[in-house]
C-alpha cells in the first residue's frame, strides 16, 4: 500500500533495493488517499469533554501533567495553578482542583505543542521513486485507489501506523510511556488529505506508462467516501498530469498538445490489456462540450468494461458526457450516481451495438423524466442495441436538498430476441438525502415476461401497480410521494 506521505518516498525506494523475485510476486498495488497523519482536537472541543469527563479521568489528567512538569523541568513556563503532589495512588484532585481548573489550559498547550502534523510532503520527489518501482514490477496487474473509511481512530489509536507516519508523536510516547492511560480517542483526529484524488490518479496512471508497465489488467477505485468536492474528481479533458505540480515537465513540452501527443505511445503500450477502468470523474454544464483527452482514450481503447462515478447529490447539475468512440471489446458501461447526457449516451451505444451487452445506470443519473419520457429512452434503445443486461434508476423527481423519487428497470436476457428467455422487472424506490443507500435497497418490484407487459407495468406505476412507499426526511421538508405519483398519469 502506497500513501502520500515523505515517509512513503523512504519505503519506496527501500522497496526498490529488494531482490528481483521479490518484487515479480507484486501484481497489486493500492494508493490510499487517507492521510495517516494525526492531530490534536481544537482547544474548544478539548474544554467541553474535559469539563463533561469523569473525575478518574481529571485525576489521570493532573498526574501527567505534574509528572511532565518534574520530567521537563526546562519546558517549564510560569503555571496558571500550582500542581501539589498528589500521593500515589490517589483518586481525588487536591483541594480547590477539578476538571475545570486551569491546569487544563497548560495541559492542552503541552500536548498540541508537540502533536503536529508533518509538513506537506514533496509530491515530485514520491512520484520520482514510484517510477523506479514501478520499473521493477513485471507482473502489476492491478491499481487500485481508495480511503480509510471510516478514518482509522479506535482504541489502539497509537499504534505502528501513527508512531510511523507521525514522528513527533512518537518521540512524545516513548519519553512518556504512562501516555496510554489517557482517552487518546477522543483527543485525536486524522488531518486532510495531502493529495487530490485527480492529482493522484492522474498521476499514478502516467508513472505506469512512463515505467513501462505492460500487464495493468484493471484500475480500481474504491471506497473513496470522502472525495465530495467536484473540483477533486478527474476531468476526462484534462486526463493526465500536465495541470498538476506532481512531475516534471521538459521544456520541449510546455504546451498540453505536445505534453499528451508525447505520451501518447506510452499510454498505448502500458494499457493495452487493460480490460475494466473504473474512475470517479468530474462533469460539464449540457450546453457545453467537453473535449475529451487522447490519453484518456487512448487508455480505454481496449477495455470491456468501463464504470463512470461521481459522488452522490441530488443537486448535481453536471453531466457526464460519453465519448463517441469505438471501443471494440466493451462489454459493460456503468455510470454511477453521476448524471449522463442521455444523448450522448445513445450515440455511445449506436457506436459500440456490436460489442455492448449491460448497462447500468444507478443513482440519480439523469433530470427529471415522466412515464412517456422513460418508454421512449427505453424504446429507442431496444432499437439501437441488443443488450442482454439492463439496470436503470430513471428519476421521476428530484426536490433540492430532499431526496428523489426512483422508477427502476431491470432486464436480464436478450431483449429483442423472440422466443429466448428475458426477465423484465419494473420497481420503484423514494428516498430522502439522509440516506446513505443504493437505490435498490428497500424497492418494491414487480415482475413481467415480455416487452408489452414490461412497458404496461412501467405506465401502471402509480396508477393500478406499484406505488412507493412513502418516505419522510430527517429534514422538516419531505417528498410527498402519493401526490408525485398520482400527478404522472400520463395515459
Amino acid at each position: 500500500m502506497v500513501r502520500f506521505t515523505d515517509t512513503e518516498t523512504r519505503k519506496l525506494k527501500r522497496l526498490a533495493s529488494n531482490r528481483p523475485e521479490k518484487l515479480s510476486r507484486i501484481n497489486h498495488l493500492v494508493f490510499n488517499l487517507t492521510s495517516p497523519h494525526v492531530r490534536f482536537i481544537p482547544e474548544h472541543l478539548f474544554s467541553h469533554w474535559a469539563h463533561s469527563s469523569s473525575l478518574s479521568i481529571g485525576v489521570k489528567m493532573f498526574n501527567f501533567y505534574h509528572n511532565y512538569r518534574e520530567r521537563n523541568p526546562s519546558e517549564r513556563k510560569s503555571e496558571v495553578v500550582e500542581a501539589s503532589q498528589l500521593e500515589p495512588g490517589s483518586e481525588q484532585l487536591p483541594p480547590g482542583q477539578d476538571p475545570g481548573s486551569g491546569y487544563l489550559l497548560a495541559f492542552f498547550s503541552i500536548l498540541q505543542s508537540i502533536i503536529q502534523p508533518p509538513p506537506k510532503f514533496d509530491q515530485k520527489a514520491l512520484f520520482e521513486a514510484l517510477i523506479g518501482v514501478l520499473k521493477l514490477l513485471p507482473n502489476l496487474q492491478t491499481i487500485e485507489f481508495m480511503e480509510d473509511y471510516p478514518h482509522p481512530r479506535d482504541r489502539h489509536l497509537i499504534g505502528l501506523l501513527f508512531e510511523e507516519y507521525n514522528p513527533s508523536l512518537k518521540a512524545f510516547v516513548q519519553k512518556n510511556p504512562d501516555l496510554e492511560e489517557l482517552p487518546w480517542v477522543e483527543w485525536l483526529r486524522g488531518t486532510d488529505n495531502q493529495i487530490r484524488f485527480d492529482t493522484a490518479y492522474s498521476t499514478a496512471l502516467f508513472c505506469a506508462a512512463v515505467a513501462g508497465c505492460r500487464r495493468i489488467t484493471e484500475i480500481k477505485v474504491n471506497r473513496m467516501r470522502f472525495i465530495t468536492y467536484y473540483d477533486t474528481a478527474v476531468s476526462l479533458s484534462r486526463f493526465s498530469t500536465y495541470d498538476t505540480n506532481s512531475v516534471s515537465i521538459p521544456p520541449s513540452l510546455l504546451t498540453k498538445q505536445r505534453y499528451e501527443a508525447a505520451y501518447l505511445e506510452h499510454y498505448q503500450r502500458a494499457f493495452e490489456n487493460l480490460k475494466r477502468l473504473e474512475i470517479w470523474c468530474s462533469g460539464v454544464e449540457l450546453d457545453k462540450p467537453e473535449q475529451v483527452s487522447p490519453l484518456f482514450l487512448t487508455t480505454i481503447e481496449n477495455v470491456q468494461e468501463l464504470s463512470f462515478r461521481r459522488p452522490l447529490d441530488y443537486r448535481n447539475i453536471y453531466f457526464i458526457k460519453l465519448p463517441n468512440t469505438t471501443l471494440p471489446n466493451i462489454r459493460r458501461l456503468e455510470i454511477i450516481s453521476a448524471r449522463v447526457d442521455l444523448n450522448s449516451l445513445q450515440d455511445f451505444a449506436r457506436t459500440n451495438k456490436n460489442s455492448l451487452r449491460e448497462l447500468m445506470l444507478q443513482g440519480p443519473c439523469n433530470d427529471d423524466m415522466r412515464k412517456p419520457e422513460i418508454i421512449e429512452f427505453l424504446e429507442t434503445m431496444r432499437r439501437i442495441i441488443d443488450l442482454e443486461i439492463c439496470q436503470i434508476d430513471f428519476v421521476t423527481r428530484r426536490k433540492e436538498m430532499v431526496g428523489a423519487c426512483f422508477l427502476l428497470v431491470d432486464v436480464n436476457g436478450s431483449w429483442r430476441e423472440e422466443g429466448v428467455a428475458c426477465r423484465y422487472r419494473v420497481g420503484s424506490r423514494c428516498a430522502n438525502r439522509d440516506e446513505h443507500f443504493e437505490p435498490w435497497d428497500g424497492a418494491d418490484w414487480v415482475e413481467q415476461q415480455t416487452w408489452e407487459e414490461f412497458i404496461l407495468g412501467i405506465k401502471e406505476v402509480g396508477a393500478s401497480g406499484l406505488v412507493p412507499r412513502f418516505q419522510r426526511s430527517m429534514s422538516d421538508e419531505f417528498i410527498d410521494c402519493q401526490d408525485h405519483w398520482r400527478r404522472d398519469r400520463t395515459w
